[in-house]
């Protein structure tokens, strides 16, 4: 690959790195889907491990239900093995907000992390999917008294 192609790839995979993210906060997984390749792998629910696009979408899916989300990713690093295989870590930043019942009814709760995404990335006939992520937070800040362990259920 020349350095002009690897740029042409970089900026590829940046835009399907924002795609993703934007389908992710739109709920929109009849475009989040088929990003990743049918084998993907995803270890960013706490020890939960999907194996597949379809589980994976499921999950984030059910997941989501009732929450509010902003992603954000910066300061990428994107290396080739080949042609075909490239990696990418991302800091990234996101906010999740959702209502959860109190003692004194519905409350609005938000999270706010911080940390990097491992990612590994295929091309397939021609396009760069994602087949792997992996997220590992460095901090949490969550409201006083949220409870996401019941949604990771």
């Amino acid at each position: 690959m020349t350095e002009n192609e690897k740029l042409l790839n970089i900026e590829v995979i940046r835009q399907l790195k924002a795609r993703r993210l934007r389908a992710i906060d739109a709920k929109e997984w009849d475009i989040y889907t088929p990003l990743h390749c049918d084998d993907h792998v995803s270890d960013t629910y706490g020890g939960a491990v999907m194996a597949s696009a379809a589980e994976n979408t499921k999950k984030l899916a059910d997941f989501l239900v009732g929450l509010t989300t902003v992603h954000h990713v910066h300061s990428y690093e994107i290396a080739f093995q080949s042609d075909t295989e490239a990696t990418g870590i991302w800091c990234m930043e996101d906010r999740l907000w959702w209502l959860q019942e109190t003692d004194s009814g519905q409350q609005e709760f938000n999270l706010h992390g911080f940390g990097h995404y491992h990612e590994r990335y295929r091309k397939e006939n021609g396009v760069w999917k994602f087949c792997y992520r992996r997220l590992d937070r460095t901090k949490v800040i969550m409201s006083p008294g949220a409870d996401m362990a019941k949604r990771l259920r």
